[in-house]
């Protein structure tokens, strides 16, 4: 399926119940991520339900861009695992299920590399499998979002060393079933309470923020060593300065 169907499918997913009953706190999660970053230049790519004014107006950015694939909609148009930008020209890099929606999830965590600047950060959101989601998609109804992979935070965390990443905060939301109805929400609603503050790990949604370490350039010593001239009978070894070491 293209991929800006993809998206627009997950907006319509967060418009639902349970969607709509997870974004107060991925909405929280998302600002106070963002809260103590600053930079230039930040692009937000995701549905207008994940990243607006609450969620893509924290740190100290001068400007903020937000992209779709989607023809006519946000400021750039562009997938995550194929971003129009040349490299090391953004400071923040803030994806929602860009793993999830992608069919290379790797080319997605490769294309945030080429394109954040040292010390840059990368915002990550997902679904959780090991949580009340992951067991709804391996009982569901095979349909969105339910019929793509979901990739667990460990596995996250160990691809983004790959690239140099450090990971420096992973947040969780979304504790109740992903039931469509008000009712039931309201029913499980003190799940959301209980596992939020003792088993926040199996939240259904996962808020990642992790920097782009600066590759240090370890400085080549300069190796002293006497060298060979040419005189007129033959090759033999010039004196040694001051500099050099003494025999």
């Amino acid at each position: 399926m293209d991929i800006a169907n993809l998206y627009e499918q997950l907006g319509h997913w967060y418009a639902g119940q349970a969607g709509q009953e997870s974004l107060v706190l991925i909405h929280e999660h998302l600002a106070n991520l963002q809260e103590n970053l600053s930079g230039q230049h930040a692009l937000y790519c995701g549905p207008d339900a994940l990243f607006n004014e609450s969620s893509a107006t924290q740190g100290g950015f001068d400007r903020r861009f937000f992209m779709h694939p989607g023809a006519g909609q946000g400021q750039v148009r562009g997938r995550p695992d194929a971003l129009p930008l040349v490299a090391n020209c953004l400071d923040l890099l803030a994806l929602a299920h860009p793993l999830e929606l992608s069919d290379q999830p790797h080319g997605v965590l490769r294309e945030a590399d080429r394109v954040l600047v040292g010390n840059g950060h990368l915002l990550l959101v997902g679904f959780n499998p090991w949580s009340w989601y992951g067991l709804y998609r391996l009982l569901a109804v095979r349909r969105f979002p339910w019929d793509r992979h979901f990739y667990g935070f460990r596995r996250v965390q160990d691809w983004l060393s790959v690239l140099n990443f450090e990971i420096q905060d992973c947040r969780y939301a979304a504790f109740r079933p992903p039931i469509q109805s008000q009712f039931l929400q309201q029913r499980t609603s003190a799940l959301e309470t209980q596992a939020r503050w003792r088993l926040d790990h199996l939240g259904g949604v996962y808020c990642v923020l992790a920097r782009k370490l600066r590759v240090p350039i370890t400085p080549v010593r300069e190796r002293w060593y006497r060298p060979a001239v040419l005189i007129p009978k033959g090759l033999a070894e010039a004196e040694p300065t001051s500099r050099g070491i003494n025999p």
